[in-house]
C-alpha cells in the first residue's frame, strides 16, 4: 500500500478506518479494565455474543471487537444499508469473521433474531454516536438493547458532544437504565466521517 500523499482515496479511507478502530479499541479496553477488572477475560473464556447497533453503516465496529473478543459471535443491526459488506470487512481485517449483519429497525423486538432465528442474547452491546438529538426511535432501541443483554452484560454508548451527552443521559433515565458517571475520553478521535467519541456512557446489567 502507498503512503502519505500517494494514497488513493480508497486506501486513505481504509487507513482512516483502521486508525479510528484501533483508537476505539484502546479506549474501550482501558475503560472496561478499569471499571470491570477481569470482565474481558471472563467473556473470552466462554461462548459469548457481541452486538453492535447503528454503526454508521460501515460495519467497521467488528474489527476491534473481533480483536478483543476473538471467540465471540458478532452481530450488527442497522436500519440503513451497510457501506461495507461482510466480505469487504474481512478484506480489511485480513481474516474470516464470525459476524452476522442485519438491516433492521433496532427498536423492534423482531429485529433481535440471529441467523438461526433464535433471540440474540449479548454480553456486550455497543452503540457508537447515536445522535439522539436528531430524533428517531432511540428510546425503543435502548430498551431493546438492554433487554437483550445477559446478566452482568455491559451497554457501552459513545457520544460526540455535550448536547448529545445531555440528550442521551435523559433518554437512558427515561427507560430506567442506570449509567455510571459519564467518562470523558482523554484522547477523543479527530472528527472524521466516522466517530469523534468525546464521552462514553456505561451501564452493567
Amino acid at each position: 500500500m502507498a503512503e502519505g500523499n500517494d494514497l488513493t482515496p480508497s486506501e486513505r479511507s481504509i487507513n482512516d478506518i483502521q486508525k479510528n478502530q484501533q483508537e476505539f479499541k484502546k479506549t474501550f479496553k482501558s475503560i472496561i479494565e478499569s471499571k470491570f477488572p477481569g470482565w474481558i477475560d471472563e467473556i473470552n473464556n466462554k461462548q459469548s455474543s457481541i452486538l453492535s447497533i447503528g454503526f454508521g453503516g460501515t460495519a467497521t465496529e467488528f474489527l476491534p471487537l473481533d480483536q478483543e473478543f476473538p471467540n465471540a459471535k458478532l452481530f450488527g443491526i442497522d436500519v440503513g444499508d451497510f457501506a461495507l459488506t461482510k466480505d469487504e470487512v474481512e478484506i480489511i481485517s485480513e481474516k474470516k469473521l464470525n459476524i452476522y449483519l442485519k438491516r433492521a429497525d433496532a427498536g423492534k423486538e423482531e429485529s433481535y433474531l440471529d441467523d438461526t432465528g433464535e433471540p440474540i442474547k449479548a454480553d456486550l452491546v455497543v452503540i457508537r454516536s447515536p445522535n439522539i438529538g436528531t430524533g428517531g426511535n432511540w428510546k425503543n432501541v435502548m430498551k431493546q438493547a438492554w433487554g437483550h443483554l445477559n446478566p452482568e452484560g455491559i451497554l457501552y454508548v459513545t457520544v460526540n458532544n455535550d448536547f448529545e451527552l445531555k440528550r442521551t443521559k435523559e433518554l437512558l433515565a427515561d427507560v430506567e437504565i442506570a449509567i455510571q458517571e459519564p467518562i470523558r475520553n482523554p484522547n477523543p478521535h479527530e472528527k472524521t466521517v466516522y466517530f469523534s467519541e468525546v464521552y462514553i456512557l456505561i451501564a452493567q446489567k
